[in-house]
């Protein structure tokens, strides 16, 4: 992986060569950090080139030095020069970990494929039943401490639960919050859309529960696949204060990260094909169908 430097106006700057593709609620951004940590992998200055968007893109794009979501907030919006312009030109690659782009459209996975046909591609998959709890918690809460409105615990979950389910996968359309818990976890949709245009050997694809368990180890798999040295020396506690960021104790302290017996059971029986669907597509499984993960 060698990048190439580019010019535009006063700024010489490299398109980023390396993705975090997904998911959302999957630990990817301890993981940005962690590949971060290697001297020939770069974050992008968000804090230094946001404020040469509009106003108005400001809130959504360039998030932590970490995701810039250009290809599904931006690339119509800025050109590719001011997205280069985020990643200094000293030889390092730049990464971008938008986990959004997971499920971005076909025409924008096009567009980064004709940006970065040798792109390496990052995708961390937490078991969706958990990934659909989480993402649930976080939306909920966050939304109702913004409005100081009394947080949501379980017993809420419960009785939302059946009817987020009617309506998936296809018929949530009016209820944009429901499906974007729905269909993120559907895994298999999303990664056969990238694979129509990327081929295989560019993704590292991962278990979320595998990275939690030994994120260091995860990360130095990954530098290998993209020829890299591993990391020396790097002590796990470096990095936990950032995989706990987007914790859901983080933002409510009535959050519990299991789903219990019977909520998980109709989940893990939603999924279950989708699951199935997956592990045929990459050629490998995950301990999901009727297992808990983190």
């Amino acid at each position: 992986m060698t990048p190439s430097c580019r010019t535009c106006g006063h700024f010489t700057g490299t398109t980023p060569a390396l993705f975090v593709i997904g998911s959302r609620k999957s630990g990817t951004t301890s993981m940005a950090h962690l590949l971060t940590r290697h001297a020939q992998i770069q974050p992008p200055q968000c804090t230094r080139r946001v404020l040469s968007l509009p106003v108005w893109l400001r809130r959504t794009v360039c998030i932590w030095n970490k995701e810039v979501r250009y290809y599904t907030r931006a690339a119509t919006k800025v050109d590719s020069c001011w997205y280069a312009s985020l990643y200094e030109c000293d030889g390092r690659i730049g990464l971008d970990a938008s986990p959004d782009y997971l499920i971005m459209s076909d025409r924008s996975i096009r567009l980064l494929r004709q940006h970065v046909p040798t792109a390496k591609l990052i995708a961390l998959l937490r078991n969706p039943v958990d990934r659909f709890y989480s993402a649930f918690n976080m939306a909920h809460n966050q939304a109702r401490k913004h409005a100081k409105q009394p947080l949501f615990v379980y017993k809420d979950f419960v009785k939302q639960l059946d009817d987020m389910l009617n309506c998936a996968p296809d018929d949530c359309i009016s209820r944009p919050l429901v499906a974007t818990f729905v269909t993120f976890g559907m895994y298999h949709r999303h990664l056969s859309r990238w694979l129509r245009v990327f081929p295989r050997h560019q993704f590292f694809i991962e278990d979320a529960q595998t990275f939690y368990d030994n994120p260091i180890r995860v990360a130095n798999d990954a530098f290998r696949w993209m020829g890299l040295p591993p990391l020396r020396d790097v002590p796990l506690e470096s990095i936990l204060p950032i995989s706990k960021r987007n914790s859901g104790r983080e933002w409510t302290s009535t959050y519990t990260s299991h789903v219990r017996g019977p909520e998980r059971h109709k989940l893990a029986e939603f999924y279950r094909p989708y699951n199935e669907a997956l592990f045929e597509l990459i050629d490998r499984r995950f301990p999901w169908n009727g297992n808990r993960t983190r």
